[in-house]
């Protein structure tokens, strides 16, 4: 097997043996790699030194990941379920969580309008720390709020950036971790480009730490250590609640990943407006949502419909045409719809 993953928890040969029998299974290992790598990653973070699962552990992994959809949410947990299963039949005494039936999620994802995003990055810009603590990463969250929405990123595919992913002289980014393990590029455009050489410019300034090396995390705290999502999360709460916009809970949102939303329906908007066909629009926006087929795109239609319902109110060849569409994806709508 080939141990691309660099995992570094003390469960990390653990890690490795689980990994080489699944594949000797026959079995595609790509993504309990990347979800292992979360876990190793978590692991660490929290200071946890044994080699075996605890019921405690385990809630704790599940919280961490509270945030996501409920289908990832279950992926997630059964992988480690899983790997628990495996260390109890080696000999340790870990714990092994029964999971609950997965239930299909009824979350739709808040679609912000124009007004909306600009009260929250004049509320970002304004955010400031009651004290001063060495570890935060408040001067990195502006930057990575406005790059989630003018370029769809998924949040960890924006905190896993490295330095040498980030092209400012041609205006491009490079997404090597992504969800669907397919690299893409991401445009950067001029008004994003000034936000990021800004960001850029008080970062560098960081002498300690290596910041500018190319293999370096590119949005960091201020010790060089790689922004979290979950931090991400409090301060984007915190400027929902300074933009008027009510934050409404943990399962109900507005979330993080719903910039993504945002992002793709105002692309499709925008594209429309400038006189697009509609099928010329979808495929170019499932490349730049790196969406591994178009029906994840196609769904995003409903969302359109349901935020600006003005948009659809075109000729009856148009409407038809998105209507068949809208139909065609719910019919086909499962709990991934809106964790793409």
């Amino acid at each position: 097997m080939n141990n691309s993953m660099n995992y570094k928890s003390p469960m990390r040969q653990y890690m490795y043996a689980f990994l080489r029998e699944y594949e000797v299974k026959g079995y595609d290992s790509m993504s309990y790699k990347w979800f292992l790598l979360e876990f190793d990653t978590f692991l660490i973070n929290n200071g946890y030194n044994d080699v075996y699962i605890t019921e405690s552990l385990f809630n704790r992994w599940c919280d961490h990941n509270i945030d996501l959809s409920s289908g990832t949410r279950y992926k997630k947990a059964a992988v480690i379920r899983s790997f628990s299963v495996f260390l109890s039949r080696i000999g340790f005494d870990s714990y092994i969580p029964r999971l609950s039936r997965l239930k299909k999620t009824d979350y739709v994802p808040y679609i912000f309008t124009a007004e909306e995003i600009s009260k929250i990055f004049c509320a970002l810009d304004t955010l400031c720390l009651r004290s001063r603590l060495k570890r935060t990463i408040l001067f990195s969250v502006p930057p990575i709020i406005r790059l989630l929405y003018s370029t769809g990123m998924r949040i960890n595919e924006a905190l896993f950036l490295k330095n040498k992913d980030v092209d400012m002289e041609k205006s491009v980014i490079l997404l090597r971790q992504t969800k669907n393990n397919r690299q893409r590029y991401a445009p950067v455009n001029p008004s994003l480009k000034a936000v990021l050489s800004q960001y850029l410019s008080y970062r560098n300034k960081i002498t300690r730490y290596n910041v500018a090396d190319p293999d370096s995390y590119f949005f960091i705290s201020l010790l060089g250590k790689r922004c979290h999502k979950d931090e991400i999360s409090i301060w984007f709460q915190q400027a929902l609640r300074m933009a008027g916009i009510p934050y409404k809970g943990q399962y109900l949102g507005p979330r993080v990943h719903d910039l993504r939303h945002t992002s793709c329906c105002h692309s499709l908007i925008k594209q429309i407006n400038a006189g697009r066909e509609l099928y010329s629009c979808l495929p170019t926006l499932s490349k730049f949502m790196g969406h591994t087929n178009i029906t994840a795109t196609e769904r995003y239609l409903r969302l359109t419909q349901n935020m600006y319902p003005e948009i659809l109110q075109m000729d009856q060849s148009v409407t038809e045409e998105i209507n068949l569409i809208i139909k065609h994806s719910t019919l086909i709508q499962n709990d991934e719809d809106y964790t793409d």
